[in-house]
């Protein structure tokens, strides 16, 4: 996964997901300053004999010196911003990986 990050010019956690360097937006949770980038996960499933690669956009939080922050603060930042997300929306986010 880092190859494919790095041959993107993206960052990475070294295992499944794929993010931009600039975030979408910055958000402040509490007295916590959180940038959320747009993401992918990427993983493999097999069907019928083949295996295919699966792209799932969702969204990357990190503090801002680009730690991962917590679950409970990372919830609310993406089902704020994916929650409203339907089909065309959606499909856009697909497009752009």
């Amino acid at each position: 996964m880092r190859s494919i990050a790095a041959a993107a010019g993206v960052a990475t956690n070294g295992y499944s997901q794929l993010w931009p360097n600039q975030p979408l937006k910055n958000i402040r949770r509490g007295d916590l300053m959180c940038q959320a980038h747009e993401s992918v996960v990427v993983f493999l499933r097999p069907a019928g004999g083949t295996q295919y690669a699966v792209l799932k956009p969702s969204i990357k939080v990190l503090d801002a010196n680009g730690a991962e922050v917590s679950y409970e603060t990372a919830g609310p930042v993406k089902l704020e911003i994916l929650g409203r997300q339907h089909n065309k929306p959606f499909n856009i986010a697909i497009n752009k990986w």
